[in-house]
C-alpha cells in the first residue's frame, strides 16, 4: 500500500469545488430537516399503536392456521379453493409480521435498543422462523448502499437475473449465460417470487448463521426498477433518493406494506416509526424541490409494470452486448 503524507491528503479535502459545494449545502438542509422533525416528535413512536399491530397480527396467525383453516377444510375439504383461501390469509399475515419486526429491527419502537432487539427475535425468529442478526446483517447494508452492486445484498440476485444496466452489460462481455437473460421478464413469475424466500433467503440465512456462528439466532428459528450500480460518486441524500422510490399513498398499500410505500422518507429516517413517515413527507417532498432533485412516487400498478419493463430492459442490454453489438 503506498504512503501519504498528511498534507497530500489535505488536498483532498478541500471544500474548493463547485461539487462539493453544493452537496455540502444539501446535508445541511437535510440535517436542518431532521431536526425539525424532531422538534415535531416524529420519531417518538405511539407503542400502543404497535401493540394493537402486534396482537392483530397474532390474531391473523391464529385465525389462519386454526379457525379458517379447520373451518373451510371441515365444511369444504381439501380442494383448491378452501386450500388458497387459507394460503392467502397465511400468507398476508406472514407479511404483516415481516413488516412489524423491520420497524424493531430499525430500533424505530422502544428508547431501549435491548426491548425493540428482544421483539424483533420473537416476531421473525419464533413466529417467522427466521434469524433477526441475518436480516439485520442484509438490511443494514442496504440502507448505507442501496441498489450498490457487491455492497447491497438485496440486488444480488446469484445469476438468476442480471439488474440495472452495468451487470448485464459486463455479463455478456464475458459471455456468461447462467439462464437466458433476454426472458428473465417471462421466467420472473415462475421462479422470482416463488423461490425467493423458501430457497434463496432460507440457503443464505442458515449459511450467514453458520459463517457467523451466530447459534442464538439458530435456537430461535423454531421451525427492482431503480437505478443500480457499482458505487456512484454522489452524496448520501442523493444516493438514497436515486435508488428508491414511493408508492401511492392508499390506504390499503400503506396497511399490506407497513406503510413501506413511503419507501423514500422510510430511508431517509430508518428509526421514524412507520405511522409518522405521512407526516414527514411535505418536508421531504419540499427539500427535493429546492436543490431540483426528482421526487418520483408512482402508482401501485405502474411499479408493477415497471419491474417488468426494467427486466426487459436489463434482458435485452445483456443480449446485446453478449452478441457484441
Amino acid at each position: 500500500m503506498p504512503t501519504f503524507q498528511w498534507e497530500e491528503i489535505q488536498k483532498h479535502n478541500l471544500r474548493t469545488d463547485k461539487w462539493l459545494v453544493i452537496n455540502r449545502k444539501i446535508i445541511e438542509d437535510f440535517w436542518a430537516l431532521r431536526k425539525t422533525a424532531e422538534v415535531m416528535n416524529l420519531f417518538k413512536s405511539n407503542q400502543l399503536f404497535f401493540l394493537l399491530h402486534l396482537a392483530h397480527f397474532i390474531a391473523m396467525e391464529s385465525i389462519a392456521m386454526e379457525s379458517i383453516a379447520w373451518f373451510t377444510i371441515f365444511y369444504f375439504g381439501n380442494g383448491w379453493i378452501p386450500t388458497i383461501i387459507t394460503a392467502v390469509v397465511l400468507a398476508t399475515s406472514q407479511a404483516q409480521a415481516g413488516w412489524l419486526q423491520h420497524d424493531y429491527g430499525h430500533l424505530s419502537i422502544y428508547k431501549k435498543s435491548m426491548w425493540n432487539h428482544i421483539v424483533q427475535k420473537f416476531i421473525i425468529g419464533y413466529l417467522k422462523g427466521g434469524s433477526a442478526n441475518w436480516w439485520n446483517h442484509r438490511h443494514f447494508q442496504h440502507h448505507v448502499k442501496p441498489n450498490v452492486f457487491h455492497k447491497d445484498l438485496d440486488v444480488n440476485m446469484l445469476h438468476v437475473f442480471v439488474l440495472g444496466e452495468w451487470q448485464p452489460t459486463e455479463y455478456g462481455k464475458k459471455k456468461l449465460e447462467y439462464l437466458p437473460y433476454n426472458h428473465q421478464r417471462e421466467y420472473f413469475f415462475l421462479i422470482g417470487p416463488p423461490l425467493l424466500i423458501p430457497l434463496y433467503f432460507q440457503y443464505h440465512m442458515v449459511m450467514t448463521i453458520i459463517v457467523r456462528k451466530d447459534w442464538v439466532d439458530l435456537a430461535w428459528m423454531n421451525h427492482i426498477v431503480m437505478e443500480m450500480d457499482q458505487e456512484p460518486y454522489r452524496d448520501w441524500f442523493s444516493s438514497q433518493l436515486a435508488a428508491t422510490c414511493n408508492v401511492e399513498q392508499f390506504f390499503f398499500n400503506s396497511w399490506f406494506s407497513g406503510h413501506l410505500n413511503f419507501q423514500i422518507k422510510h430511508h431517509f429516517f430508518p428509526t421514524m416509526p412507520w405511522q409518522n413517515l405521512p407526516k414527514v413527507a411535505p418536508l421531504v417532498r419540499s427539500l427535493c424541490a429546492k436543490h431540483s432533485i426528482e421526487y418520483l412516487e408512482k402508482l401501485l400498478l405502474q411499479a408493477l409494470q415497471d419491474i417488468i419493463g426494467s427486466l426487459r430492459k436489463s434482458g435485452q442490454l445483456w443480449l446485446d452486448a453478449y452478441l457484441h453489438k
